[in-house]
C-alpha cells in the first residue's frame, strides 16, 4: 500500500502546483507552467446507504481524473477495515486517512451489492484542481494523521473540507437549509437514520453531550445531504463577487442500481415494549412464588442484554477518547452496576437488596430526566421501564426476604 501511495504522490506532482523547492518532496518533475497538466476532472462520488450499520449513512469520496497521463483515482476518507480499528473506533484513538485507488478498482467494490453510485463533477477552477490534488496526496503522504469521529471527521466532511482548503479566494453560498442540518448534531443523527431503525437507535444511544451542539454545516454534510445542498449553492468569488453552481451539469450513474432496504419490522419500540411485558409476566410470578427458574432465566437474559450495551456506553462515555461520546445522559441506564451486584450478590446474598435498590432509584432518575429531554426516543423509554420494573421487584422480594430471616 505504501509503494501504491508513493508512486500515486510523485507522479500526480505532475498536475500539481507544488514547484517551490522548499516545498518539494523530490526533484520537481514538471519544469514550467506549460508543462503541468490542464485536463483535470475533479468530481464527488456518492455511494447509496447500504443495509448495515457501518455503511447505513452510505459513503462519499472524491475523484480525480488526469486523461492525458493515463491517471484515474478516488480517494476514499476511512479507517483501515481491520480488528484494531474497530476497537480504536469505539476508543477514540481511530485515525483516517485518504487511501487512494484506481476508480476501476474502486466502483468494484460496490459489484453486486445494489447500490448505486452517481458521480458529480466540481466546477473548480484549474488552479483549485491542481491544489485539490495536491491536497489530497499530501493527506496520504502524512499517512493516518486525522483523529476518526463519526460526527465530524468522517468521509464526507473531510472531502468537503479538502474540497474548501482547495478553494482559493473562493467560498460556496448556500441557499435555504433543511432543518436536520440548521438544528443540533442529535437532531442531525436521528434524521439520519432510518425512523424507528436499529441503527438509528445504535447511534443515538452512544451520543453524548455534544449531540446537544449546533456545530459547523460542513461537518453535517453527510452524503445524503452534500448533493442535495451543494446542488443549490453557489461558488462566489470574494473578489469579484461572480457565481457559479457548485457541479457542472446534471450527475452521471457510474452504477444504475438502488437497493431497497426493506423497512424494519421487528423494531426497537416493538422489542422493548415486549419486554415490559414480559418484565410484568415474571414479575408477578415472582411475587407469587412460582416458576422460579424461568423467573432466574429472563432475568440473566435481561442482564445480558443489558451489560453489554452498559459496557459499550459506559467505557465510551468514561473511558475513551471519543469526545462526541462524553457526558451521555445513557450511562445512568446503561452501565455495569447490574453486572456488578450479581456477581457481589453470589457471595454476599444479603448484598442484593442495596444494588437493585440503588439500580431502580437510577432508572427513575433517567426517566425523570428523560421528561425534559424532547430528543429522548421512545425505545430509550420503554427499555428504562423494562429494566425498572424487574429491578424495582426483585429490590422488594429480597427486601422482604430478609425481613423474614431477622425475624425467624
Amino acid at each position: 500500500m505504501k509503494i501504491k501511495q508513493t508512486i500515486i504522490f510523485l507522479v500526480s506532482l505532475l498536475v500539481s502546483m507544488n514547484v517551490m523547492a522548499e516545498e518539494a518532496t523530490t526533484d520537481s518533475v514538471a519544469q514550467g507552467e506549460s508543462q503541468l497538466a490542464t485536463d483535470i476532472t475533479a468530481s464527488l462520488i456518492i455511494a447509496e446507504p447500504a443495509n448495515d450499520l457501518y455503511g447505513g449513512f452510505g459513503h462519499c469520496a472524491i475523484r480525480m481524473q488526469c486523461p492525458s497521463h493515463d491517471m484515474d483515482y478516488c480517494f476514499s476518507y476511512s479507517l483501515e477495515y481491520t480488528l484494531k480499528n474497530q476497537f480504536d473506533f469505539f476508543n477514540g484513538t481511530g485515525r483516517g486517512v485518504f487511501q487512494p485507488m484506481a476508480t476501476s478498482d474502486f466502483l468494484m467494490e460496490y459489484d453486486g451489492t445494489h447500490r448505486g453510485v452517481k458521480e458529480y463533477v466540481l466546477n473548480l477552477n484549474l488552479d483549485e484542481k491542481r491544489l485539490l490534488w495536491q491536497r489530497l496526496d499530501e493527506n496520504v503522504k502524512n499517512g493516518p494523521s486525522t483523529k476518526y469521529n463519526y460526527l465530524t471527521t468522517n468521509c464526507s466532511s473531510m472531502c468537503v473540507l479538502t474540497i474548501y482548503q482547495a478553494m482559493q479566494n473562493e467560498s460556496i453560498m448556500y441557499g435555504e437549509l433543511p432543518p436536520e442540518l440548521t438544528g443540533t448534531y442529535r437532531d442531525f443523527v436521528i434524521g439520519e437514520g432510518e425512523p424507528g431503525s436499529w441503527s438509528q437507535l445504535f447511534w443515538t444511544t452512544i451520543l453524548g453531550a455534544m449531540g446537544d451542539e449546533y456545530g459547523n454545516l460542513e461537518t453535517k454534510l453527510s452524503p445524503r445531504w452534500v448533493t442535495k445542498v451543494w446542488g443549490k449553492s453557489k461558488i462566489v468569488n470574494d473578489s469579484t463577487k461572480e457565481m457559479r453552481p457548485v457541479f457542472l451539469g446534471e450527475p452521471k450513474a457510474l452504477y444504475d442500481d438502488h437497493l431497497e432496504i426493506p423497512p424494519t419490522v421487528i423494531t426497537p419500540v416493538l422489542v422493548f415494549s415486549i419486554l415490559i411485558f414480559l418484565s410484568l409476566l415474571f414479575s408477578v410470578l415472582q411475587l407469587r412464588g412460582k416458576c422460579r427458574k424461568a423467573v432466574r432465566t429472563y432475568d440473566i437474559v435481561l442482564l445480558i442484554g443489558q451489560t453489554l450495551a452498559g459496557l459499550v456506553v459506559f467505557y465510551m462515555c468514561f473511558l475513551s477518547q471519543h469526545e462526541s461520546a462524553h457526558y451521555n445522559p445513557q450511562v445512568i441506564a446503561l452501565n455495569p452496576l447490574p453486572l456488578i451486584g450479581f456477581l457481589v450478590a453470589l457471595k454476599k446474598p444479603n448484598a442484593k437488596f442495596g444494588f437493585a435498590l440503588c439500580y431502580t432509584l437510577m432508572l427513575v432518575a433517567y426517566l425523570v430526566v428523560s421528561i425534559f429531554n424532547p430528543q429522548t426516543m421512545l425505545a430509550h423509554v420503554l427499555g428504562a421501564v423494562a429494566l425498572l420494573i424487574r429491578s424495582a421487584v426483585i429490590a422488594y422480594c429480597e427486601r422482604k426476604r430478609m425481613r423474614q430471616v431477622e425475624n425467624s
